[in-house]
């Protein structure tokens, strides 16, 4: 039996007694998480790693939405090693939040999670509905809090849940161990008291319960750290509005790529710090953080960060690697470095941001040197045509070196905005603008240079604590695509109605060059290619969350403060999600009615008789869901629908011609529970994606040069072929009462469908494959001497064209209470070619 049928079998028998996935595995290069399990209302983090030691990543972007609504992406931020974001109250909407991710290795290969079709069939995150032990209040022995082993104890409270709770269900436990017959138990509170003083250090606190229904309360986990009566006195006496905290560690990595056992193999040390501090001091808080790595290339962008924010009621202030967002169209996540600052009031707000998105970098050169007579123009004029550049001149003599690559400017920006009335309830309106350019100074052989520059208006009305909500964005802008083009013509125009000073002064604020994308009409259609327009209307009542939206992006507009942007693209957007049964059960329907084009003509078609077919592709998106969350008792469930269609009439000999429909069918389940003195958690996800293209296979085949098709031939109707792909993930995780953790993931990734035979010589007389991506991980993990050792062995196995092994170990030692030190060991063994060999070692400190 094939490995990928035993996985889906194992994966599908499970799934009928229990299941659910707490994250999902990519089949390649990335394992995606999140901190902790998402309940509604509360903030959470996505973390991203390799999932093959042997890649790393220069950048991650994420794009993130409530189902069917517009995505927002964002920077991903590099700490402790991982790739993280943190995920807005807001944002933590049930039942489920759509993501995906788009990766840069450090080779500069580009990969995308969950897969290619990333934006139509998304990785999802399960929203939980607010818990019950919500109720449940700490009244001593708070999480976090350090307390004297003397005086060590627990105090909670449910109160508001006491006629309903059954008291014979409650359970405490403490370091796995079950201390509930320790503690005094009353129909509205639990108080425990050690009968012996406990070891010092961290105390893992663990309460369950069951309302009289069988509805779970909990588990609640804490930590609460017993310490010295010394320690836990300064502790006391501390101002609770003065707070500070941070960490700062040193990591060494080593590197054995391609070959532990042969003399071929390339070995490589990376050395990374990084130190980060929060805190505050009553109305004044402060942050900072320092990333430092001896992979900092001044050939490449900047691979260190630092970041210092100081905020205030009224006043924020940052300084170094910013992320500005404050306009949907202007503005909206890009990384800045230099400054930002934002003036905040009830009634009038002023948002700033000035510095680099971009550092310059040098033109690189082949090392040959081509030495000519200065005088000799016509050998200089056949170098410079062969992109050779001057790079000296001496003695009556041209140095010439071939540019391998242009390099960068610094890209200078400028961007902000001025807003009045209230954020909350009531009217708000602001003015925006953002301005970039390239320095042509910082980069004496860099190619194209741009400028851009926007200007934006907004508006929203929001009632009822946001839960009406009316807005409306627009926004224009104009391009330079090259701003070293000179353009005498507008040069003159402007001397001669305005003079020299007011050209030079215009100049100096936009580079007006030959090369300026602004309409260059009066029409209408033709204004608004350069203008981006989002309206929509939010409705929150009776449990029922409600959006309609409008955009017209036109395909001119750019704004280079925002890290994605789809030109070309106008229609509407409707979602709406409903509540029902106290948040048992939710449902969610999305409409998407999209079009390009705009402006009637860029993307037609004109055969070779002169006939001209419309070039509008019309993309209609039709999504359907519901999640199910029974109580734990039983396992949630979740399914989503995805059908999308792209059509437009051009014919299919045409390069840009599309007509294809695909449906996703997306199964997610959760269940954890107590067995054995263990708790357990299993997942399962489960994706298939039937992709159908209706065109013409023959013509496709043709024009790849495998066949022969005759443009106005009508006896060809076969159809272009079918893509196929499925994906289904389980796992399962064991917390045992002994402080061990064992955790398995199975996973199998099908890919069938049209390959384009042109890309490969593999491929040239075939169209269709199968790749299949089996894999299965595991790991445990054992804590001894009370918490102060983990040790941790893993294993990732890799079933595919080309078999991939990966065998790891870990151990963590809390030297002392606020320093830890962490390594961690993996061989990679590679089918048919050398292996590899990776080593880490961290020292961490806390305060």
């Amino acid at each position: 039996m094939k490995i990928s049928s035993m996985i889906r079998s194992a994966a599908i028998f499970l799934f009928l007694l229990l299941a659910g996935s707490l994250y999902a595995q990519a089949p390649a290069q990335l394992t995606v998480r999140t901190d902790h399990s998402p309940v509604e209302g509360e903030g959470f983090t996505i973390q991203a790693t390799s999932s093959n030691p042997t890649v790393t990543f220069s950048k991650m972007t994420i794009g993130y939405r409530q189902p069917n609504d517009q995505y927002d992406q964002k920077e991903m931020q590099f700490q402790n090693g991982t790739w993280v974001f943190a995920v807005k109250s807001e944002f933590s909407i049930a039942p489920s939040l759509d993501y995906y991710i788009i990766a840069t290795t450090s080779a500069g290969e580009t990969q995308y999670y969950p897969n290619a079709g990333y934006k139509d069939a998304p990785a999802q995150i399960t929203i939980n509905p607010k818990k019950i032990d919500q109720n449940v209040a700490f009244l001593m022995g708070e999480p976090g809090q350090k307390m004297a082993v003397e005086d060590l104890m627990i105090m909670l409270s449910y109160y508001q849940i006491s006629e309903v709770i059954d008291v014979a269900s409650i359970k405490l436990t403490l370091n796995g161990k079950d201390i509930t017959k320790e503690a005094t138990v009353s129909a509205d509170a639990l108080t425990w008291i050690p009968e012996a003083a406990p070891a010092g250090g961290a105390q893992a606190f663990t309460f369950t319960a069951k309302l009289k229904n069988g509805t779970a309360v909990g588990p609640v986990s804490w930590t609460v750290q017993a310490v010295s009566a010394e320690e836990a006195e300064e502790e006391a006496q501390a101002d609770e509005n003065i707070t500070f905290g941070g960490n700062s560690w040193y990591e060494f990595r080593y590197e054995s790529i391609g070959g532990v056992d042969s003399a071929s193999s390339t070995t490589n040390t990376i050395n990374r710090f990084n130190t980060s501090l929060n805190g505050s001091y009553y109305w004044f808080g402060y942050s900072g953080n320092v990333y430092v790595t001896s992979e900092e290339d001044e050939k490449q962008q900047a691979s260190n960060r630092y970041t210092m924010k100081l905020t205030t009621p009224y006043l924020d202030l940052g300084v170094g690697d910013v992320y500005p967002s404050f306009s949907r169209l202007i503005m909206n996540g890009s990384r800045v470095r230099g400054l930002e600052v934002n003036f905040k009031s009830d009634y009038i707000n002023i948002d700033v941001a000035t510095g680099y998105f971009n550092r310059a970098v040098d033109a690189s050169f082949d090392a040959k040197v081509i030495e000519v007579d200065a005088s000799d123009t016509d050998s200089i004029n056949v170098l410079l045509g062969e992109d050779y550049f001057e790079v000296r001149r001496a003695g009556g003599k041209a140095y010439f070196q071939k540019r391998l690559d242009a390099g960068a400017f610094d890209k200078e920006v400028m961007a902000a905005k001025l807003s009045f009335g209230s954020k909350v309830d009531g009217f708000n309106t602001g003015l925006g603008f953002l301005l970039s350019k390239d320095d042509t100074t910082s980069n004496d052989f860099g190619e194209l240079p741009t400028a851009n520059l926007v200007v934006g208006y907004d508006a929203q009305y929001r009632k009822d604590n946001g839960r009406f909500e009316l807005y409306g964005d627009v926004a224009m802008s104009v391009y330079n695509s090259d701003t070293k083009a000179q353009n005498p013509t507008l040069k003159e125009e402007i001397v001669n109605q305005l003079g020299q000073s007011t050209y030079d002064a215009l100049n100096s604020f936009f580079p007006l060059s030959a090369n300026i994308q602004a309409p260059a009409s009066t029409e209408i259609g033709v204004i608004m290619n350069y203008f981006a327009i989002q309206t929509g209307l939010k409705l929150n009542y009776w449990n029922n969350y409600f959006k309609i939206e409008y955009i017209r992006n036109g395909a001119s507009y750019r704004s280079d403060g925002l890290p994605f942007y789809q030109g070309d693209i106008q229609g509407l957007k409707l979602n709406d999600r409903l509540r029902l049964y106290d948040n048992k059960l939710f449902l969610n329907l999305g409409l998407d009615l999209l079009s390009d084009n705009l402006d009637g003509e860029s993307k037609n078609y004109t055969d070779d008789n002169d006939n001209e077919y419309d070039g509008t592709t019309n993309r209609r998106t039709v999504r359907a869901g519901f999640a199910f969350f029974p109580g734990a008792k039983y396992p949630s469930l979740s399914f989503d629908y995805i059908n999308a269609a792209n059509k437009n009439e051009l014919p299919d000999f045409a390069t840009a011609s599309t007509d294809f429909t695909s449906s996703t069918y997306i199964i997610g389940s959760n269940y954890s529970f107590s067995l054995a003195n263990a708790f357990h958690t299993l997942g399962l996800s489960y994706s298939f994606t039937d992709k159908v293209d209706n065109r013409d296979k023959a013509i496709y085949l043709y024009r790849y040069g495998l066949g022969s098709y005759q443009q106005n031939s009508n006896s060809i109707i076969t159809n272009y072929g079918t893509n196929i792909g499925d994906d289904i993930s389980l796992n399962v995780s064991y917390n045992f009462a002994s402080s061990t953790n064992i955790e398995t993931v199975l996973s199998d990734s099908a890919q069938a469908g049209t390959i384009n035979p042109g890309q490969s010589a593999t491929f040239a007389s075939e169209d269709e494959r199968e790749i299949t991506f089996n894999i299965i991980e595991a790991s445990a993990f054992k804590s001894f001497f009370n918490n102060n050792v983990r040790v941790g062995a893993r294993a990732n196995m890799t079933f595919s064209d080309i078999n991939q092994y990966i065998f790891g170990g870990s151990a963590q030692y809390n030297i002392l209470p606020n320093l830890i030190a962490m390594s961690d060991l993996s061989m990679v063994l590679n089918e048919g070619v050398d292996n590899d060999l990776l080593f880490n070692f961290r020292l961490q400190f806390n305060y």
